[in-house]
């Protein structure tokens, strides 16, 4: 839950998403909520503050631009460890 909310408030620091926003449909880029260089500063956020390493490969895949996708991504990243 703690990654969870991590990420929520980072997607959120310049706007509110909606209550009722379905985190496995989001996609964080195409909204605009996170543009090409705030990827590369959420990226290197997420990778320091939970200590794991997205790859270039997970960072082209498309899903990973769905909020809920990119929260198990890092869930299951940091759980290895």
């Amino acid at each position: 839950m703690m990654i969870k909310n991590f990420i929520l408030n980072y997607i959120q620091r310049e706007y509110a998403l909606s209550e009722n926003i379905d985190l496995d449909t989001f996609n964080y880029i195409k909204t605009g909520y996170v543009d090409s260089i705030g990827l590369v500063q959420f990226i290197v956020t997420l990778e320091e503050e939970f200590n794991v390493e997205i790859t270039d490969e997970e960072l082209a895949d498309e899903r990973y631009q769905i909020l809920g996708e990119m929260i198990k991504l890092i869930e299951s990243k940091a759980s290895a460890k």
